[in-house]
């Protein structure tokens, strides 16, 4: 392995370099593959073995370290002790590396905290990040006028203030997962990355469109002139 590196960091969020400063190893004497020739006593002679390496990085752009896990199968002789590895892995195993979506810029605070703490358990429990998601989307409907107490009569309340059907099918995509994640269910979640990822994009989508986008408009609305809204007004009032 070079000196330097280019991955992604994930403290920074970059692809840029990093720099070893130091590396160990470890051989895994139980995973061994053997041919079928024999040294002088009878016992199989061992040709190649697994060898795993932790190369501890900083990175270059913030200097925050990350460590790197290479997994390599070694070939052994009686000659040397080995001849060449071909490389089986390489995973970033710190930090954790976190796959999900940024939050939406205009999720409330106590949403986001939620949101990046399920992100940061993604590849480590599936269950915590559905439970937790869950637990934003029921902050979220405080923020959106509702009580926060009973997600799907929370839902339901939306639904009645005539949110479109694809709305009230994110909210629930997430509330039912959620649930399953902490009550036995029919829903599989410990393997099933692609719907974690789409989860923290619904939660987002949600923020979108009944958050963001309100907000948005309101904020451009109040922009015209003050003749042009009072007649608005006028016209809404007469109709």
């Amino acid at each position: 392995m070079t000196q330097r590196n280019v991955m992604y960091c994930w403290h920074c969020k970059n692809r840029t370099s990093f720099k070893e400063f130091v590396h160990t190893e470890a051989e895994q004497i139980e995973d061994v593959e053997y041919d079928h020739d024999h040294d002088q006593s009878g016992e199989l002679l061992p040709t190649r073995r697994l060898k795993t390496t932790w190369h501890f990085l900083y990175c270059e752009t913030c200097s925050a370290p990350s460590v790197l896990m290479v997994t390599e199968w070694c070939a052994l002789h009686l000659d040397e002790d080995r001849e060449g590895c071909d490389e089986v892995s390489r995973e970033v195993v710190y930090p954790t590396p976190n796959h999900a979506s940024a939050p939406t810029a205009q999720m409330p605070e106590d949403v986001v905290q939620d949101f990046k703490e399920a992100g940061a358990v993604l590849a480590l429990s599936p269950l915590a990040r559905a439970a937790i998601l869950r637990l934003a989307l029921q902050k979220l409907c405080v923020h959106l006028g509702q009580s926060g107490k009973d997600i799907n009569k929370d839902i339901g309340a939306l639904v009645k203030e005539g949110h479109k059907p694809s709305i009230q099918r994110a909210l629930d995509i997430v509330r039912v997962i959620g649930n399953e994640a902490v009550h036995p269910g029919s829903l599989d979640l410990r393997d099933d990355q692609e719907t974690a990822l789409a989860l923290f994009r619904l939660l987002n989508l949600i923020v979108e469109k009944m958050i963001a986008i309100p907000t948005q408009i309101d904020t451009l609305y109040k922009t015209l002139p003050k003749e042009k809204l009072t007649g608005i007004e006028n016209r809404d009032h007469s109709t």
